[in-house]
């Protein structure tokens, strides 16, 4: 269940239109950049762990949505992506425990920097450099996520490049309906730490249907990992105040 003060930001930034989103009827009275923050700043509660948990979720679904764009002029570096999104669920797990980030984000650093001087393919032509920065751009903030001190300003990035950029799709046809899937699908499953329960939640998405089933399962099986561990430390803390006092 969201809570009254997020639901409350959901429903007035809905009902707003954006010059960014190429609406026409936006009349220049509303920044999207503005919008954005208000749902981000939403996030930060009294709670900074359970906030950040949130963005790292976030940031883990943009990141597994736009792989197919790198793939697409880097094939050879699919060995380089699929550790970079490890990474950062490893970052997901390690929250939940309380455990130190910084070993994965130095080594994804590291692995960022080796994608970024992967050679492009010659097969694959960009029809903008910016389509291949920005999803690149996703995978880097993406990792600066996992810092909670660069958590807000990297999610924002994520946001800009996904929503208004090129690295989901380019062109301005959509990105209202995204904009909206975005407001009402993956703030709410970041929020709850929850996972899309069907490829109805992602049809909005011009992608193939493998990626939309690829980022189920693996929203599903960390959430499974994360719910047990929680399940766990909960049944530990009740057993420990249920021993007899000696």
């Amino acid at each position: 269940m969201l809570p009254d003060h997020l639901q409350a930001v959901i429903s007035k930034i809905r009902q707003q239109h954006y010059a960014e989103l190429y609406e026409p009827e936006a009349d220049g009275t509303t920044s999207l950049s503005e919008a954005l923050n208000e749902v981000i700043e939403a996030f930060d509660t009294n709670n900074h762990i359970s906030c950040h948990r949130s963005y790292v979720w976030m940031a883990l679904i943009f990141t597994i949505l736009v792989e197919p764009t790198i793939e697409y002029y880097q094939p050879s570096s699919k060995y380089l992506r699929q550790d970079i999104i490890n990474l950062i669920e490893s970052g997901i797990e390690k929250s939940f425990n309380k455990s130190n980030t910084s070993s994965d984000i130095i080594l994804a650093k590291q692995k960022i920097d080796q994608l970024k001087k992967m050679p492009l393919s010659k097969e694959n032509k960009l029809p903008s450099i910016q389509v291949w920065l920005e999803a690149i751009d996703v995978f880097e903030q993406a990792i600066r996520v996992l810092d909670y001190e660069q958590a807000k300003p990297a999610i924002l990035e994520i946001l800009d490049n996904c929503l208004e950029g090129y690295a989901l799709f380019p062109g301005s046809q959509g990105r209202r309906d995204l904009f909206d899937w975005w407001l009402l699908n993956v703030v709410p499953a970041s929020w709850l730490w929850d996972y899309f329960k069907s490829l109805d939640d992602l049809k909005i998405l011009p992608l193939p249907t493998e990626i939309k089933r690829h980022l189920i399962s693996v929203l599903r099986s960390i959430h499974a990992k994360i719910t047990t561990k929680k399940e766990t430390r909960l049944t530990n803390q009740v057993s420990e105040t249920s021993l007899p006092q000696v």
